[in-house]
């Protein structure tokens, strides 16, 4: 059985090597669950992530963002990571959004 540093631990690289492409930054440490029906740790992190954003008041910002005048930006994304208690393989990474909006 592996510890909540342990699980923490392969939750963070787990999420920099999936993520790896996004170039993540400031990954951090948001919250963790033991969940013993499932026999899962639950690990939250959040990371900033590039994406793109429309300029204030530009024309994108009515029409089409991601089309029209669309610049760089960053935003912070939640993901929770579960990870087997047993044998500290990583399960699943789920969105936090897809969780909250699902609720």
């Amino acid at each position: 059985m592996i510890d909540l540093k342990e699980a923490v631990t392969v939750a963070k690289r787990s999420v920099a090597e999936v993520f790896a492409s996004d170039d993540v930054r400031d990954l951090l440490l948001e919250g963790v669950d033991r969940n013993t029906a499932s026999g899962n740790w639950e690990i939250t992190v959040s990371f900033l992530r590039k994406q793109s954003r429309p300029k204030p008041g530009g024309i994108g910002t009515v029409m089409s963002p991601k089309i029209l005048d669309a610049v760089p930006g960053e935003a912070r994304v939640f993901k929770t990571v579960h990870v087997d208690m047993a044998n500290g393989e990583m399960i699943r990474i789920v969105d936090v959004a897809s969780v909250i909006a699902a609720e």
